[in-house]
């Protein structure tokens, strides 16, 4: 059954099936844009229907007209040029403004917090249940958040534009077995071979976090496997051929998701670089055959016996005609240089610099302070690198009577920082209290601040109380009402009653009569102490 453009007012409505729509080609990468191209007689009476954001539906997938182009053709004839992204491009028109972090989530709630506010959804994620993952980025689209987390997460996007819902999968596509053969639908064929890129790779995610802590020390991954296969030992290899790579990509902050990701990285970096530019005939348009059909991300294999070419390899661009099949086009293996979307190549040579961050609370409530310990206010922080950070708290508060207010800090459950003893007289005070932690280890944890008076109650506005934390490599943000094993005990002892004997000593030996009754030397003392 043949394919027509179907065309879709701003409303949503049906308007117009373009069915003299001519020259269409729908262009694929894998992971990366999808287009569909038409062009219309401009005397079509249809084409007034065509405007900019419009929807198109076409072979089963809905697009939105980005660009509308009149003119005349190389015969003069009067025609329309219309342009098309799939649907994805809605989410181009959501930003997460300001800071925007996913922290510590799995790959499907990340999703769902990145779509929140637009009209998609969440499909099928074939993601590690266990795995967990973080992203934290600035005035960033939704559409660039969506393919950012899909890199972290190492799955593969696979847009259901028809029902607005995102796939992430392991990997799109299926194993064809059958696929290009030279003299049958393969027209032509150029292969491309590049040696190794890399054999060592050092890789930094965001804020210069390296894989060391994760990597026995190292802040590099080693691969000479290519080398290895040749005949070489490992030694040879190393001695000549040790090609380093430093590979920064900010979108990673956590040290095992970086690693991971850094071992795919050499894996692909470390083997010889074999793309093939092929010029196919698809025969499923003249067969109706499902197994002469292929798709974006389909293993398929390729052979040539007179070049020596048999091959399995991976559809990564697709380029098809539906009404002129014979002229598809298909890149296999790796995308030549140029194809490929320069936002995908974070590679570079400067490590950039840590940043800090700050994270800030402050009391929405007023509050009361007695004797009793409180945790006013509480941090949660994940610092993804060993840190030093800087602690700050205000304090502006009256007190009932002269006190002393004491301050303490808990990191995880265990204090950290000094004691604050503030001596304060009856009336406003106010309390100032800078200090730094060196060294705090990466890892995720709450920072709690403790205060308790000696006498009398210390009350704080609301607003007034100010907790702050500047450090690099640091997320975090206020602490949740979860309970938390943090505590103290102090215990007041007051002796209630003390009976006490005294030790003596008496003439030896006592004679009662003529016998000896007793000898004593000592008593001994005992004491009954009552706690309260």
């Amino acid at each position: 059954m043949k394919d027509y453009i179907k065309l879709y007012d701003l409303h949503g409505n049906l308007v117009a099936i373009l069915e003299n729509a001519y020259d269409i080609v729908v262009e694929e990468k894998l992971n990366d844009a999808e287009t569909l191209e038409f062009s219309i007689p401009f005397n079509d009476s249809k084409s007034q229907y065509i405007k900019h954001d419009e929807e198109v539906i076409y072979a089963s997938k809905r697009y939105i007209i980005s660009q509308i182009v009149d003119g005349r053709d190389d015969s003069g004839k009067e025609i329309v040029d219309v342009s098309c992204e799939l649907a994805y491009i809605e989410l181009l028109n959501s930003t997460k403004q300001g800071e925007f972090l996913i922290d510590r989530k799995s790959a499907i709630d990340g999703l769902k917090q990145l779509l929140i506010g637009t009209r998609w959804t969440v499909g099928t994620i074939e993601a590690d249940t266990d795995g967990i993952y973080s992203l934290k980025e600035v005035d960033k689209t939704v559409l660039w958040l969506v393919r950012q987390w899909a890199k972290i997460v190492g799955l593969e996007i696979q847009w259901d534009s028809i029902n607005r819902k995102i796939n992430m999968l392991q990997q799109i596509g299926s194993n064809r077995g059958a696929g290009f053969r030279y003299k049958k639908n393969l027209k032509s064929i150029k292969r491309t071979v590049k040696p190794p890129e890399a054999t060592v790779l050092y890789a930094y995610g965001k804020n210069g976090l390296s894989i060391a802590d994760f990597n026995d020390g190292k802040e590099y991954l080693e691969d000479y496997s290519w080398y290895t296969s040749q005949g070489l030992t490992l030694t040879e290899a190393k001695a000549k051929f040790r090609k380093e790579y430093i590979w920064q990509d900010d979108r990673f902050i956590l040290t095992q998701n970086l690693l991971d990701a850094a071992k795919k990285k050499l894996a692909e970096l470390s083997q010889p670089i074999i793309s093939y530019e092929c010029s196919v005939l698809d025969l499923s348009s003249i067969t109706g055959l499902s197994e002469d059909k292929f798709y974006i991300g389909d293993t398929v294999r390729v052979y040539d016996s007179e070049l020596k070419i048999d091959v399995m390899t991976r559809i990564l661009r697709l380029k098809r005609y539906p009404q002129e099949p014979w002229k598809n086009e298909v890149e296999l293996s790796y995308i030549i240089p140029g194809l490929q979307d320069t936002e995908e190549q974070s590679i570079s040579s400067d490590i950039a610099a840590a940043q800090p961050s700050m994270l800030f609370a402050t009391n929405n409530d007023a509050l009361t302070i007695t004797t009793t310990q409180q945790y006013p206010i509480s941090l949660s922080i994940t610092n993804f690198s060993s840190t030093n950070a800087q602690i700050g708290l205000m304090i502006v508060g009256q007190a009932s009577a002269a006190l002393v207010l004491t301050v303490k800090f808990f990191l995880a459950g265990a204090q950290i920082g000094p004691t604050i003893q503030q001596l304060c007289q009856a009336g406003y005070n106010t309390i100032g209290v800078p200090f730094v932690l060196a060294q705090i280890q990466q890892g995720s944890a709450m920072l709690d601040v403790q205060m308790y008076t000696s006498t009398g109650t210390f009350t704080i506005a609301a607003q007034h109380l100010q907790f702050y934390v500047y450090a690099t490599n640091l997320l975090g943000g206020v602490g949740s009402e979860a309970p938390r094993v943090n505590w103290e005990e102090n215990i007041d002892v007051k002796v209630l009653q003390l009976n006490m004997v005294a030790s003596a000593e008496t003439q030896l030996p006592i004679t009662i009569g003529n016998e000896e009754v007793i000898k004593l030397e000592q008593i001994a003392t005992s004491a009954i102490v009552t706690l309260s």
